[in-house]
């Protein structure tokens, strides 16, 4: 089990004030990112072969789309960071500079360092079963739909 420090910048606020006094977290909703594109269905499913796939029909009578956007309704994503490779900005976790001008008021904010260990086993107990904290990568290219086509039925 890893148990190196993850970070989470953000503004500082009553709300962020109240988070910290009461020992929780906020889970953003994907309307609430700050990148429109991130998570948005419909903007996902606007794209000629991302359509092909979402409005194929996937379960009974609903479409893959439905399906997704009734299951991901409810839920929220924490934000943190870890530090990078040596020599990268941010190589310490607390001093990166993208998250402190992105995420952080512009410099103005705050960034708080947590075990990942103590995360992963709060929420493996709140939810019964085992918690992780899992990377996201970002990639320079936009992933190609038609790679994914397995993922539903090719019969209408």
């Amino acid at each position: 089990m890893n148990n190196y420090l993850v970070y989470k910048y953000t503004t500082w606020s009553g709300n962020t004030r109240d988070a910290v006094e009461k020992r929780y977290f906020w889970f953003a909703k994907p309307d609430n990112f700050n990148d429109p594109f991130d998570s948005n269905m419909e903007i996902l499913n606007s794209f000629k072969d991302s359509k092909k796939i979402f409005n194929r029909k996937f379960l009974g009578n609903q479409t893959l789309l439905e399906v997704v956007k009734k299951n991901t309704k409810g839920f929220g994503i924490l934000c943190l960071t870890k530090p990078t490779l040596s020599g990268s900005i941010g190589k310490n976790g607390y001093d990166n500079l993208h998250f402190w001008s992105h995420y952080a008021s512009s410099y103005q904010g705050i960034a708080i360092g947590f075990e990942q260990s103590s995360i992963e086993n709060y929420y493996s107990e709140k939810i019964m079963c085992k918690a992780s904290l899992l990377k996201v990568n970002y990639l320079e290219d936009p992933v190609n739909i038609d790679d994914y086509d397995f993922i539903v039925s090719n019969t209408d």
